[in-house]
């Protein structure tokens, strides 16, 4: 369905409209009772918008013989400015803002090395931040030694990343991937990790309990308690930019890394800040802000949450609130190259679509808490026709064209963007446990822009 006009149209304007309040003859006489309005001879069709009927009618043009053509119908709906921001109701979104040309990953190998993409361990060190390697191996085989263990070797390090990855393919844990014989209790086959990888259990263990990206003195550690990995975030960082050209869309989200160990704040090896969300699979751990390449699905950025003290003391959070300050710090090395990067309700407003715009980027996504200049209070109380339409507005920041499109879905979705249009899209078809017979019920037409925006959000996280 098409976009749902605010107002209703005037059938006649140059006409002269004479209301008739007359009570009916059944109706009792009260001080309390509400005067009716006969509109059987009127040609004005009312508006279901709550503010139409506080306008007086010398206000209207076209009602007392003023051309409607000549001054568009105003409305002075306060919820239609929020913050001061003006919001002017769109039919359709026929033309996209962003017109530069779609752009496809690409992968940069460096000189001399022939491109093997089905190799996993040639794409594997291409992404490793090999950066660090060197002080890896110095600092862990340190502590090995202190342990009276045998120090470690690049070769052996990689054996270790990599029985590290396969063991995320395992759902048995522990002891159970280096046994060799079969499970009496399960018919499926031995991991064998000692015999596959050669590796043995204790001398992985051996390595993950002195594993040390480098080596760092009580200063330092007292005045950047992260740095142990953030050496490791920076080089994983740096090597993404440098080897990977990302596609149109990026996709900025949060991720967590559970933590069963204990806090900073009750033991000195303990973990400096310690993040619960209940709505998460595992809730209690270390948060990361993310940004993927929607394309190849390549993580390209990472972000450690630090906590709120040292947060606030990073780049653009003195100017911004925190979800747009990190959006722009994960973005900042495809700024101007007109890339597309989507959010969820984190990351989502208005001040980050503008932020973004300013720095050559756009931006779309789903707007819930962070609604400072966003029309919710007109979106929430407009009144659809039917599930599946949806309303567009549109303002304008600081010369920065912004839209604002709310979508009928059982609940609203409402949708803040500077690029796509309202045209529709691919039918929205919930996805059901078993298909009885083939028909077209809860199939629902979206705009081009939400599907955009819902399609690449469900697509990595």
């Amino acid at each position: 369905m098409g976009a749902v006009p605010v107002f209703s149209t005037i059938a006649n304007p140059n006409q002269e409209i004479q209301q008739q309040r007359e009570p009916t003859e059944n109706q009792a006489v009260s001080s309390n009772a509400e005067e009716q309005v006969d509109d059987e001879d009127s040609d004005v069709e009312e508006s279901n918008h709550p503010a139409f009927g506080d306008i007086p009618d010398n206000s209207i043009p076209g009602l007392l013989g003023h051309p409607a053509s000549e001054t568009p119908l105003v409305c002075e709906d306060p919820s239609l400015k929020p913050h001061g921001l003006t919001w002017t109701h769109v039919e359709s979104i026929s033309m996209d803002e962003c017109t530069a040309q779609p752009k496809h990953t690409v992968i940069n190998f460096p000189m001399g090395i022939v491109p093997d993409v089905d190799n996993i361990y040639s794409m594997w060190s291409l992404f490793f931040p090999y950066c660090i390697m060197d002080s890896c191996i110095k600092s862990t085989s340190e502590r090995l030694q202190k342990k009276k263990y045998q120090g470690t070797t690049e070769n052996e390090l990689e054996k270790w990343f990599g029985i590290t990855l396969a063991r995320t393919l395992f759902e048995r844990q522990g002891r159970d991937l280096w046994r060799s014989e079969f499970y009496s209790q399960s018919c499926c086959l031995p991991a064998a990790f000692g015999i596959r990888y050669g590796m043995s259990r204790n001398r992985y263990d051996e390595i993950q309990s002195c594993l040390q990206f480098g080596t760092f003195s009580d200063e330092q550690l007292l005045e950047n308690p992260w740095l142990p990995v953030q050496c490791f975030i920076d080089g994983f960082n740096a090597t993404r930019v440098k080897y990977v050209n990302p596609g149109t869309y990026l996709l900025i989200d949060e991720i967590m890394s559970p933590w069963l160990g204990l806090d900073a704040d009750y033991a000195m090896n303990g973990v400096p800040h310690r993040t619960k969300i209940e709505r998460k699979p595992k809730g209690i751990g270390v948060e990361l802000k993310a940004v993927c390449d929607c394309m190849s699905s390549i993580m390209m950025q990472l972000e450690i949450c630090e906590g709120a003290l040292r947060q606030s003391q990073k780049k653009y959070e003195d100017q911004y609130g925190s979800g747009t300050a990190v959006t722009l710090r994960m973005t900042s090395s495809w700024h101007g190259k007109a890339h597309i990067v989507v959010g969820d309700s984190a990351f989502s407003s208005v001040a980050t679509a503008v932020a973004l715009k300013q720095n050559g980027t756009y931006f779309v996504g789903i707007v819930k808490t962070a609604s400072k200049m966003y029309p919710k209070q007109f979106m929430q109380t407009h009144h659809f026709e039917e599930c599946g339409a949806h309303i567009a507005l549109s303002a304008t920041v600081q010369c920065n064209k912004v839209f604002a499109v709310s979508w009928l879905d059982g609940k609203r979705k409402d949708l803040v963007s500077t690029c796509g249009t309202t045209l529709p899209a691919s039918p929205a078809q919930r996805t059901r446990q078993q298909v009885v017979v083939s028909s077209t019920s809860g199939v629902k037409t979206r705009p081009y822009m939400l599907h955009t925006t819902l399609q690449h959000c469900c697509l990595l996280f």
